[in-house]
């Protein structure tokens, strides 16, 4: 079975499940997948009753600006969004 998370943040969500999988007696996949690790660089992992699972991630924090400077930097434009980010 492969796990899927939207956001990995300190991981909870996904040692949750796998624990959960493990009760009913399925097997998991020994990757884990989600879309963005808002907190920590790859590589990341936990570890299930029997092995490590790998997770990978499409996008990592690196791959955000955080901020109105940061986007300037990177993009050398103005950014065209609104509001605050946290």
């Amino acid at each position: 079975m492969l796990l899927v998370d939207d956001i990995v943040g300190s991981g909870k969500t996904l040692t949750k499940a796998a624990a959960r999988i493990g009760l009913l007696g399925f097997e998991l996949y020994p990757r884990a997948f989600a879309i963005l690790s808002c907190k920590r660089k790859n590589p990341l992992s936990f570890d299930d009753i029997n092995r490590r699972i790998e997770i990978r991630v499409l996008f990592e924090p690196q791959d955000f600006c955080r901020s109105h400077q940061q986007y300037l930097a990177r993009y050398n434009k103005p950014p065209q969004f609104q509001g605050s980010l946290i």
